[in-house]
């Protein structure tokens, strides 16, 4: 049997999203649960993506506050041979949250890298190490490495 090659957008997961802000306040009484905004997106799974990053049109639909900024530097705009990349290719870049990101069965709350509209949902390595999934490259999307919760290393 040959082996599938994968390019770095061939690895996608469904991850269901929902403003957890929305979540509290439905548990304190505020609001009915059909209130909490929530939404379904195909994303890429990427390990060389550092967060979970999510385009402006999501995070309005999910009404996400603002958490400040970061310095954001887009992979494919740097040649990974100058390490760390020089300041030209920084851009600074709103982080909105909180929001609860469920791949499968796992679920975690955290923040995101808001970016330009129209591009392309990532959940990056650290989330992806949060839920401890891995890549299914037969399926073309990720797993958990155990199959009822994560085991993370503390």
């Amino acid at each position: 049997m040959r082996a599938r090659i994968f390019a770095v957008d061939d690895i996608r997961a469904q991850i269901a999203l929902e403003n957890d802000g929305d979540r509290q306040y439905f548990l304190r009484g505020g609001c009915a649960e059909s209130d909490i905004r929530r939404l379904v997106v195909d994303a890429v799974a990427d390990v060389s993506t550092d967060t979970l990053l999510l385009p402006e049109e999501l995070v309005e639909r999910l009404a996400l506050g603002d958490c400040g900024v970061v310095m954001v530097t887009p992979a494919e705009d740097w040649d990974s041979s100058e390490d760390p990349p020089p300041h030209e290719y920084h851009e600074q870049r709103p982080v909105a949250g909180p929001v609860a990101v469920r791949l499968g069965n796992r679920s975690m709350v955290t923040d995101c890298v808001v970016a330009p509209r129209g591009t392309q949902p990532r959940v990056g390595y650290p989330v992806l190490q949060r839920l401890d999934l891995h890549f299914d490259y037969d399926r073309g999307t990720v797993v958990p490495r155990y199959p009822s919760f994560p085991v993370l290393d503390i």
